[in-house]
């Protein structure tokens, strides 16, 4: 009796849903850049600008990275800006760990701030649904933090304009996380591949 050689079973990655390019977020696109241009923009009537002082400026600089997250079709952008905003977590906890011995309460902040946005976007897998939660974190911490100095009697024209990108990270995140959930695609970046039966 002839038997049929029927191929091996082989593990198959499931295929990513950015097979056909995945949705851009503008919201989240142009809120990074306002918050990304406002570290040039005056603060305070007796403060430096942003960009004066590293500490500060790292901040803005995740508004480029939401900026590439949100403007981005393909998984090669989102990894990219997802892995910049990585980097950007790490060296703000770094920064926060050395201004602590000069402003223990600000360098306390900015360390955990660097920590808990590193822990949100992820150290590993690169997901629609994790970079949407941190997204809406940072403008949710943001949107409390920069307040502050929007609502002080010197403030110029920085503190609205930081105000308002963060407002915006934080509804446009928060949208892109129920759509992520109720669809159900928190599915890691990964090719799928197929291997042909012999």
């Amino acid at each position: 009796m002839e038997t049929l050689n029927a191929p091996a079973a082989v593990a198959v990655e499931p295929p990513t849903m950015f097979a056909n390019g995945r949705r851009r977020r503008p919201v989240v696109a142009i809120a990074g850049i306002a918050l990304g241009v406002s570290m040039f923009l005056p603060m305070l009537e007796s403060s430096r600008l942003p960009i004066e002082i590293p500490a500060l400026a790292l901040v803005y600089l995740c508004g480029f990275a939401f900026a590439l997250i949100g403007a981005t079709r393909s998984a090669r952008g989102l990894r990219a800006g997802v892995n910049l905003l990585r980097v950007i977590a790490l060296a703000i906890a770094v920064a926060g760990s050395i201004v602590m011995f000069w402003q223990r309460a600000v360098g306390i902040m900015e360390l955990l701030f660097g920590l808990v946005l590193l822990v949100a976007i992820g150290v590993y897998e690169i997901t629609e649904q994790r970079a949407a939660a941190a997204t809406a974190m940072f403008g949710g911490i943001a949107a409390m933090g920069f307040g502050m100095f929007a609502g002080s009697g010197d403030a110029l024209v920085g503190p609205y304009v930081t105000e308002a990108a963060a407002i915006a990270l934080l509804l446009g995140g928060t949208r892109w996380l129920l759509a992520t959930t109720v669809v159900g695609r928190d599915v890691p970046i990964a090719h799928a591949r197929y291997d042909r039966p012999r």
